[in-house]
């Protein structure tokens, strides 16, 4: 285990650090840690041993920030201390970010009115002595949106690269105009989709679209980006229109006709829509009635509505970028008996039905030269019983809390390849 300190630099216990032979846990003597790990040494009022008491010098400014691997929930409680006239302790958040697949725990502090003639500070982490061999991370003074999976990634020293919303906010400030850097800070996103759109918070609540979106993975998103988000995400609704007169093919509430809804709602503002993200496809029949071709153009058919829909929103909102995101396959379905299928296995069903719509929605998207961000074909899969178990919920449809966050990583990867 290594303990990094705010430049990057590794703490060695040549340079003064304290340093448990017990747990093989190094952290540097400024932060007066004290660890539950029963090491001779002198004690706290609680009977902990005690690393030597902080430097006041070295309190941070605004924040402190611990950071490591939840593979076994390392530490369950932390507490930072300021001494003066009276002591001032500060309790911290809990948050989790992950790198790729795997979960880092962030207790997070935020300093305020530090008490008089304060002189020492001392943070101090409970430890399973379970988990004595992974790194932790403790960093000053960073805001907590900048402690991303990148951060991280990169051992908490620095991004790998500027990221999208740090290039926007930067074009923001100094009134960019560019090819290079185009800032949505302060525009308009309208999302357009089926039960994955609404459950990462881009919902169709009040039934016009003009309630502003503010949860989920996007409403998050959009905070960050100076977005304001409206929803039209509705479940279980379809690409194509049919009458579901059963020999039609089965559509609700689709997405071809609420597209005129949702070009209707926010044509006055128009000129101030810098985003329109599409996603759907899962909830259509793959019959090949159904299907159509690159010449179909009407509204009962996945190529006719992708076509209907695309123009539409390219000529209502020309300023916008709009992003057509490839849904990701399922495994809720099993293949019918006596069929062409009935060899497949419920995933290997799933994903020719999921695939064989996303290449009608990819080949329109590319038609109109949209922006196409893949998590069909190049993300995870439900042929992957360990993204199945992680990526998916439950019910084998929808994403899990992970799956939402790696779609919209996907999709801030597509957008800062798209706007900077």
């Amino acid at each position: 285990m290594m303990l990094y300190d705010i430049n990057g630099k590794a703490v060695s216990p040549s340079d003064g650090s304290y340093y448990s032979t017990e747990d093989k846990k190094q952290f540097p003597s400024y932060y007066g840690i004290d660890i539950d790990n029963g090491q001779k040494g002198s004690k706290d009022e609680n009977g902990r041993d005690r690393v030597p008491p902080g430097d006041l010098s070295r309190l941070p400014r605004e924040n402190l920030t611990a950071i490591f691997p939840k593979n076994t929930s390392a530490y369950y409680a932390s507490t930072l201390t300021v001494r003066g006239d009276t002591n001032k302790q500060y309790n911290s958040s809990y948050s989790e970010v992950y790198v790729n697949d795997k979960a880092y725990g962030l207790f997070r502090f935020e300093l305020s009115e530090l008490p008089n003639n304060a002189t020492n500070w001392s943070l101090m982490l409970n430890l399973n002595a379970n988990d004595s061999n992974d790194t932790t991370w403790i960093v000053q003074d960073i805001p907590l949106e900048e402690i991303t999976a990148e951060f991280i990634a990169s051992k908490c020293t620095e991004s790998v690269s500027a990221t999208f919303i740090k290039a926007v906010s930067l074009a923001s400030k100094s009134k960019a105009k560019s090819e290079d850097i185009v800032s949505l800070n302060g525009r308009v996103w309208l999302a357009l989709g089926d039960s994955y759109t609404h459950l990462l918070g881009a919902s169709y609540g009040d039934g016009h679209g003009l309630t502003p979106c503010t949860t989920g993975k996007w409403g998050e998103l959009a905070s960050q980006l100076g977005m304001t988000l409206y929803g039209y995400g509705i479940s279980s609704s379809t690409i194509r229109f049919s009458m579901n007169t059963g020999s039609d093919g089965h559509s609700f509430q689709p997405m071809v006709s609420r597209v005129d809804t949702l070009i209707a709602d926010h044509t006055e503002e128009a000129d101030n829509v810098g985003l329109i993200t599409f996603m759907g496809g899962l909830n259509d029949s793959f019959a090949e009635t159904f299907l159509g071709d690159l010449k179909s153009v009407e509204n009962t058919t996945i190529y006719g509505s992708c076509h209907q829909i695309f123009n539409k929103l390219t000529n209502a909102f020309p300023n916008a970028k709009i992003v057509v995101i490839l849904q990701p396959v399922s495994c809720n379905n099993s293949p019918p008996a006596d069929s062409e299928f009935s060899g497949m296995s419920d995933a290997q069903y799933c994903i020719y039905s999921a695939q064989l719509k996303q290449r009608i929605v990819k080949e329109v998207a590319e038609f109109y030269g949209i922006t196409i961000c893949d998590c069909c074909f190049d993300w995870y899969t439900t042929a992957n019983p360990i993204h199945l178990s992680t990526i998916w919920s439950a019910d084998l449809i929808h994403l899990s809390t992970l799956g939402n966050q790696k779609l919209t990583e996907k999709l801030i990867g597509t957008l800062e390849e798209t706007f900077v």
